[in-house]
Parts: structure tokens; C-alpha cells; sequence
């Protein structure tokens, strides 16, 4: 995912932004006759960081969460293995077809790069030890493609890799959309245990887009402004503030035209004991009338609620328009399908200044006489989460203690995916 200045991770499309178009001439959305009965919904969130350290620890921490059998090309993941003549085939993709059918797909990252997905792609993979061609020496992929069936039936119950209940993928999977089907032909027992088969309900990718601007956010107090400086409009903009443990408020905006600067945000308190099933609904509400299917909706909002409505702080997120989407991942579609419809929201955190405060005071009890009270401080730390990262890096550079060098060791290397950003 990305070496650049203000980074994001994209879950599910997957299912999960606006982006200056760096480098090569991005594919036209989609090519070749329309199928009937074909429609694709993706929906993907695309989660922004003002800090490169603060998406560095994001980012380690989603893929350590994916199951072992998730492709990438990251340290610790593999390429598909692909046989000679095989046919095969963040954001999430569901796929509804009135038949059975042969799809040929691919989404492109110009300007950025690709970094986890499933199920298995034709490019990147391994084809008889030798790796497909389409990147250049020492870099990494700029794109994904997959050659798969859409099959009609319900996928057998062995072909689908166990995840835990409480997985995120475990929730797509309820969906109610077509199976995808990829499977090597020599196989045996009719490819449904054969060798390099894979079956799924939807098809997942995650990576880091180029580089772009979206809504800004400004705090002063109790003063909150926002400004969109980008290139496009933003829809469905909302604003959750959780900043006092017991108070919840909530801001709206259907719309905030591209150019605006510092418009004054109004928020509405919402009750505790609604929270936050009510502010649920209406993103639902908003995502079925972007076009994604109830049941699709649902899931985008089951696997985000926590992050959008639940975060302490201040959460911002928006809708960005369908052609935007189209410019910062173009897909490439054949048969090209009667109907396309791809929901991206940007997800951006607000880091709260007093954090800074706050984790150089639990750093400074890790050196304690007490060794409770350095234990104590180190679980602390690890609470916080991947919010604090860039603030332990700071004072892990600059530390002399040994035992608190240690303890800061223990914590940084659950997030820090530093050597997983090299191609």
C-alpha cells in the first residue's frame, strides 16, 4: 500500500477516495459488449492519514488480520500457484448474473499498488516457478486480474476457507450474490477438492491509490470547520464526536461542493441509549440509495460500525462520487455488465493533540521502580492501539533506557509494516 505523503487503506470493495492521477493513463472503465442479467456492486472504504507512521501501523494491523490463505504481494504473504494451460479465473465485489457465465476482470492502481486480495488472480501468481509478466524488474504489480466462472449453484461447503465466525469475511459471506469460481481443469474428483480450486462469494482486494485530496477537517476547541479542497464534491458527509466519554454527537451534510473552506459544522446530540444503532441506519439508508442491494449495505456498515461511530475522537466520513472511483482504481470488465455501481467512502480518523501528552506520560512510567506500574503503562499503551504508533516511534528514537527501548519494542513491532511497504 503506499509510498506516499497521505495514505490509506482500502478495505473491502471491495469491501473498502479522490486521487491525482500520477504516472500511466488509467484503463476506461469498462470495455466489450453488455451481458444482460450482469450487474457488479463493489463497495470499498478508503481510510485516510494525515501521518505516513499512523497508515503504517493501520495497515500492519489489517494484515495480520486476514486469513494465512488471503494472496498479496507483501512479506509473509504468497503469490498464486498457478499449472501450465489453467483456467482460472478492501474493495469487495459482489457479482449477481441471470446465468452462468466466464468473466475476465481487473482493476488497476495507476500510480499506486495493490497488496493483499482473494481469491486467486491470474496476474500476479506463479506460473511453473516463473512469475507472470505486467510488472517491471524490482517493482511491484500495478494492477490485479482474474479469470473466473460464475457459477449458479451454491458453493460446496469444503471449498470455502474456514475464517472464524467473528471475521469480517465470515459477515460477506452472507450476502446474497453469486459464486465465483476459480479451479484448475486437470483436477480431479470434479475440481471440487482438486488442487489450486477456490470458491468465494465475493472477490476482495486491498491496496494504496495515488495520492489525492479530500475534505480537511480543522479544530479549535469546541470550533470545528471543514473545507474540500479536492477536485470532486462529497456526499453524505458525517462527522462523530466522542470526545467526552458519555457524549455523543453527530454532524450531517448531503452534500459539500468541491472548493469550499471553512464551513462551520452544527452538531445534534444523540442519546446514549440509541447509540449507535441509530446513526447505523441512516448510513444504510445512504448506501442503498447510492445503489449497493440492502443486504450488501448491511455488511459494509456491520464490518465499519466500530470504526465510524464507536472511535473516541472525532470520526469523518463521506461518499465520493462513482466516477471518481472510476479514476482511481478503473476496472476493465468482459462481458461488460448491464449495470455497475461501485459505493467508496473515505473513512479519516482524528488524532487528538492531547494523545501526544497523554503517551509520554505512560512511556515515562515504563521506567518506573514500580514494576506494576510499568506493566500497567505498557497495557495502557497497547489500549491505545494503533493511533498511538507514531508517538511511540518518536519516543523510541529518542529514549536511552534499556527497559523502556524493551517494553517500546514489544509494542511497535505488532504495527510496524515498514519492511512490508517494500516492493
Amino acid at each position: 500500500m503506499r509510498l506516499i505523503s497521505l495514505a490509506f487503506l482500502m478495505l473491502m470493495v471491495v469491501g473498502g477516495l479522490s486521487l491525482a492521477q500520477i504516472g500511466q493513463k488509467p484503463v476506461p472503465a469498462v470495455v466489450a459488449p453488455a451481458q444482460n442479467g450482469l450487474a457488479v456492486h463493489e463497495w470499498g472504504v478508503f481510510r485516510m492519514h494525515d501521518s505516513f507512521d499512523f497508515a503504517n501501523a493501520d495497515m500492519k494491523q489489517e494484515w495480520d488480520g486476514l486469513p494465512r490463505f488471503v494472496y498479496g504481494q507483501v512479506p509473509g504473504r504468497d503469490l498464486p500457484q498457478q499449472q501450465s494451460n489453467i483456467m482460472v479465473l478492501k474493495p469487495v465485489i459482489y457479482l449477481h448474473s441471470s446465468q452462468a457465465c466466464s468473466i475476465d476482470l481487473r482493476v488497476d492502481f495507476p500510480g499506486g499498488m495493490p497488496t493483499v486480495w482473494w481469491p486467486r488472480t491470474t496476474t500476479p501468481a506463479v506460473n511453473d516457478g516463473v512469475v507472470t509478466e505486467g510488472a517491471k524488474k524490482g517493482e511491484p504489480f500495478r494492477f490485479l486480474q482474474w479469470n473466473f466462472q460464475i457459477i449458479k449453484t451454491a458453493p460446496v461447503k469444503e471449498s470455502l476457507r474456514p475464517v472464524s465466525d467473528k471475521h469480517w469475511m465470515n459477515r460477506l459471506r452472507a450476502v446474497k450474490a453469486d459464486t465465483v469460481s476459480m479451479q484448475n481443469p486437470s483436477t480431479q474428483d470434479n475440481g471440487l477438492r482438486g488442487e489450486g480450486f477456490e470458491q468465494e462469494k465475493f472477490i476482495y482486494y486491498d491496496g494504496m491509490p495515488a495520492k489525492f485530496r479530500g475534505i480537511e477537517m480543522r479544530v479549535a476547541k469546541d470550533k470545528i470547520t471543514v473545507a474540500n479542497p479536492g477536485p470532486f464534491d462529497a456526499f453524505d458527509v458525517t462527522i462523530v464526536d466522542r470526545r467526552q466519554k458519555d457524549d455523543f454527537r453527530v454532524a450531517r451534510l448531503s452534500k459539500l461542493d468541491h472548493g469550499t473552506k471553512d464551513r462551520p459544522i452544527e452538531f445534534v446530540e444523540a442519546r446514549a441509549n440509541g447509540w449507535p444503532e441509530k446513526e447505523a441506519k441512516v448510513l444504510l439508508e445512504q448506501l442503498k440509495d447510492a445503489g449497493l442491494f440492502e443486504d450488501e449495505a448491511q455488511s459494509l456498515v456491520d464490518v465499519w460500525k466500530q470504526e465510524f461511530f464507536q472511535a473516541e475522537g472525532l470520526t469523518l466520513f463521506y461518499r465520493i462520487p462513482q466516477e471518481q472511483y472510476e479514476r482511481i482504481l478503473p476496472l476493465t470488465m468482459k462481458p461488460k455488465p448491464e449495470k455497475l455501481i461501485r459505493v467508496g467512502l473515505v473513512h479519516r480518523p482524528y488524532y487528538d493533540p492531547a494523545l501526544a501528552e497523554k503517551v509520554a506520560g505512560l512511556v515515562n512510567d515504563l521506567n518506573d521502580d514500580d514494576y506494576q506500574k510499568r506493566e500497567q503503562a505498557q497495557e495502557s499503551l497497547v489500549q491505545l492501539g494503533r493511533s498511538a504508533y507514531a508517538h511511540l516511534k518518536l519516543h523510541r528514537n529518542k529514549t536511552t533506557a534499556p527497559e523502556i527501548k524493551r517494553r517500546l519494542d514489544q509494542i511497535l513491532e505488532k504495527y510496524d509494516a515498514t519492511e512490508a511497504m517494500r516492493p
